[in-house]
This record gives structure tokens, sequence and C-alpha cells, in this order.
């Protein structure tokens, strides 16, 4: 799956809502956790959390470890700013991590 039109038909599909039952069933629950709730890698929200492909090159065969991880609503809307900018999607989502951890200090 390379193109918009199928990751909108992909992400709506049964396949990745298997994969997100996996991922939210998964032992990755307490890489993402804090009190026993799912937060977001970025912030640490546990509001509104969406499942975040860090990268597209395995759409539709994802490992769960390596290309999925929970972000809250606004943090997901930044790194997609930051990828329409033109920059990479991991590197957006680590540079918004990164803002969010500076302005907690």
């Amino acid at each position: 799956m390379s193109s918009y039109v199928d990751y909108h038909a992909y992400i709506k599909s049964e396949a990745w809502q298997r994969k997100r039952r996996k991922f939210y069933s998964s032992s990755l629950y307490k890489t993402y956790t804090k009190d026993g709730k799912w937060v977001c890698y970025c912030c640490g929200a546990n509001e509104s959390l969406d499942l975040h492909h860090r990268t597209y090159k395995r759409l539709g065969k994802e490992n769960i470890s390596i290309d999925l991880i929970p972000v809250c609503r606004g943090c997901h809307e930044k790194i997609h700013e930051l990828e329409k900018s033109g920059m990479q999607l991991w590197s957006a989502t680590k540079r918004v991590r990164r803002n969010k951890n500076r302005k907690k200090k």
C-alpha cells in the first residue's frame, strides 16, 4: 500500500482493527503506560490516543513493536504538520516528543 487512498482504506479495514487489537493486548502495554493507563509517547497524556505509524514502509504488514506507537490527538496533529512541511515521519515524531519534554522541565 503506498497511495493516500490506500492508507485511508486500510485504516478503515478489519485488518487494521486486528492490528490495533494486537498492539493494545501485547506486552508493549508496560512500555507505554503510566499508572496502568496507556499514555502518549510524546507527552504522556492518556486522553484521545491514536495508534501512530512511525513509518509507512510496512503499511499493512506492520511490526507492532517497531512501527506503531500511541500518541494523543494533539501530538499526532503536530507530527503530521511537520511531516507536511517536509520532515520525515519518525523525525517529526521525535521532534514533537523532544519539544514536549523540554516544556515539562
